[in-house]
C-alpha cells in the first residue's frame, strides 16, 4: 500500500516485532498518539511532565508517557473527565478524527456542508466529521462515518497520509491524483496500473 511505504519511508509508523504493519488490528490511544506526535511533528522530551497534563493512571515511566505530554500540551488530546488517560483503550474514528482536526488547525462551524447522513449536526463530533471529510481525510463506508466504529491502523495509515500529502503538496482537499507512482523494484512494474 501507498500510505504504508510512504508513512514508513518519512519514520512515522514502524512495522511490528514479526516485521508486520497488522491493517486490521486494533489501535489503542498510546499507539494511535504516538503516530499522531509523529506526523505533526511534536517535540518528544523523554523527560516530560506537565502539571496540566497529569492522568491518574499514569506514572510518567510509561513508553508512551512523552507522546502522551505533547499531544496534551499541544491541546489535542484532555483524558476524560475522571482524570484517567486509558492507554489501552480502542479509539473510535470520532475520537480519531477530534485529534486530527485540531492537531492540523482544521475546524468547522454550523451550518455544516460536509457531514455524512449518519452524523447530527448536534453530535460533539460533527464539526471533525464535517472538516475531514470536506477533506476528503476520511473515507467513508458506504456513504457513513461510523463516529463509533473502533479505529484500526489500517485508518490511521489512510488518515495520517492523506493529511502529510495535502500538506507536502499544498492541496486543500485529498485525491488519489496526489498520490506519488510508487515502482516496484522487484518486478519492475507500476502497481498503481
Amino acid at each position: 500500500d501507498v500510505e504504508i511505504l510512504y508513512l514508513a519511508e518519512k519514520g512515522i509508523i514502524e512495522g511490528r516485532a514479526d516485521l508486520t504493519v497488522d491493517s486490521q488490528a486494533p489501535l489503542n490511544r498510546a499507539e494511535a498518539l504516538t503516530v499522531f506526535a509523529r506526523m505533526f511533528g511534536l517535540e518528544i522530551d523523554e523527560n516530560a511532565s506537565s502539571p496540566d497534563c497529569q492522568f491518574t493512571d499514569m506514572n510518567g515511566d510509561e513508553w508512551y508517557s512523552p507522546y502522551v505530554v505533547a499531544m496534551c500540551e499541544g491541546g489535542m488530546i484532555s483524558g476524560y473527565p475522571d482524570g484517567t488517560f486509558q492507554a489501552s483503550n480502542q479509539l473510535n474514528r470520532a475520537e480519531a478524527m477530534k485529534i486530527l482536526t485540531i492537531g492540523l488547525g482544521g475546524e468547522s462551524s454550523a451550518p455544516y456542508t460536509n457531514l455524512p447522513s449518519d452524523v447530527d449536526a448536534g453530535y460533539w463530533y460533527a464539526p471533525y466529521a464535517d472538516y475531514v471529510v470536506g477533506k476528503n481525510l476520511a473515507p467513508l463506508f458506504n456513504g457513513d462515518f461510523n463516529g463509533a466504529y473502533p479505529y484500526v491502523r489500517g485508518d490511521l495509515f489512510v488518515n495520517v497520509y492523506r493529511a502529510m500529502r495535502l500538506e507536502e503538496l499544498g492541496e486543500d482537499v485529498y485525491s488519489t491524483s496526489l498520490d506519488p507512482i510508487v515502482i516496484d523494484e522487484v518486478e519492475g512494474k507500476d502497481p498503481n496500473v
